[in-house]
């Protein structure tokens, strides 16, 4: 099992430019491979994982309480 606590929609802002932003990102995809369960704490942070990592499973939300 993986988690994700937040990402922003650009990487940029962690990486500082499009290479190494495009290099991080296919670890990310290639990590979510390795794991049988995937959860994120909010339904934005699973949207933006989805659409920059395309995991293989379902990306399950458990919301963070406040």
């Amino acid at each position: 099992m993986t988690t994700e606590h937040g990402i922003a929609a650009d990487d940029l802002v962690y990486h500082l430019t499009k290479t190494r932003s495009a290099a991080k990102a296919l670890l990310h995809t290639a990590r979510l491979r390795r794991f049988d369960a995937v959860i994120a704490v909010s339904d934005a942070t699973r949207t933006a994982m989805a659409a920059k990592w395309h995991p293989r499973q379902p990306i399950t939300v458990i919301p963070q309480r406040g």
